[in-house]
């Protein structure tokens, strides 16, 4: 990250934004800690599938707690800070578990019928509801159904998971309208980055290796421009290498170090743009 950004303040003089696809419930936690370790600016701004999707506003925080039920006939166990960590009806059958954050937040509470796990309820950092888990029962380490919440509670994505790997994603409006489905995490990705990239100029810097390597490569434009990362690591990459020879519409790289800069320049034949990206040290 301080090598990608010590890049970026040194060739870009447009604003940089990091991209992440991932899901991630203590994303905001995560970027604070980043921007205080100064590992990218205070303006670099942050984009993230599924917060996109889930219409999450950074600095939002939730008004309420989520209600635990009381029973006086129930069992309740307690933890050294006092807080709730699992529930039991009077016969000691388990109704519902609890894990907190370490700043005391709910972090997610998995509900029981028997003594199986159906259901799981994750709250994000900021203490919205952001997704509901349905386990399946023969393997609870399964997860069959998500749902994922705006900060209102209305649903915006729906994954169901089939018994042979099949996958099918919705996304969903404010008005309970289906408005999208696609069949794989691939589709979803490709739609996402288009509708965030391709809406105006820009250039996106990736690895070479990373698996969006080639959907992002394929949808390149006028407006969409990939400048792709190149490690020691990659100089047999077939990417590397088609770029190497003319064959990729790419002329432009950014290499990890001047070996790999080096390394490339025996093997070219046409013009690159070869960008070194500066070390940590040469940051810090």
């Amino acid at each position: 990250m301080e090598m990608i950004m010590g890049l970026l303040k040194d060739e870009v003089k447009d604003a940089a934004n990091v991209i992440t696809v991932n899901y991630n419930d203590s994303l905001p936690e995560i970027w604070n800690s980043y921007q205080s370790a100064g590992l990218v600016q205070k303006h670099t701004g942050l984009y993230n599938m599924y917060y996109t999707i889930q219409a999450k506003v950074p600095g939002a925080v939730a008004k309420t707690k989520p209600e635990l039920p009381d029973n006086p006939a129930w069992q309740y166990k307690r933890n050294a800070d006092k807080q709730i960590v699992s529930i039991a009806d009077d016969e000691g059958n388990p109704i519902m578990t609890l894990k907190y954050r370490k700043n005391g937040a709910i972090w997610y509470m998995t509900y029981f019928n028997g003594s199986i796990a159906t259901r799981r309820d994750v709250y994000d950092a900021a203490g919205f509801l952001s997704v509901t888990q349905y386990l399946d029962r023969t393997n609870n380490s399964q997860v069959t159904l998500e749902n994922f919440y705006r900060p209102d509670h209305s649903l915006a994505m729906v994954k169901q998971y089939g018994s042979n790997h099949e996958l099918s994603i919705q996304l969903v409006n404010k008005e309970e309208a289906i408005t999208n489905v696609f069949h794989s995490e691939a589709q979803l990705l490709n739609w996402w980055l288009a509708s965030v990239l391709q809406q105006q100029k820009s250039v996106l810097v990736m690895g070479v290796n990373s698996p969006l390597f080639d959907q992002c490569l394929k949808a390149t434009n006028d407006n969409f421009h990939l400048l792709p990362i190149v490690s020691a690591d990659d100089l047999n990459d077939q990417h590397v290498q088609d770029i190497i020879n003319g064959k990729s519409k790419l002329s432009s790289l950014v290499v990890t170090d001047h070996d790999v800069q080096t390394a490339i320049e025996k093997q070219m034949t046409r013009d690159l743009e070869i960008t070194v990206m500066p070390t940590a040290e040469v940051r810090a």
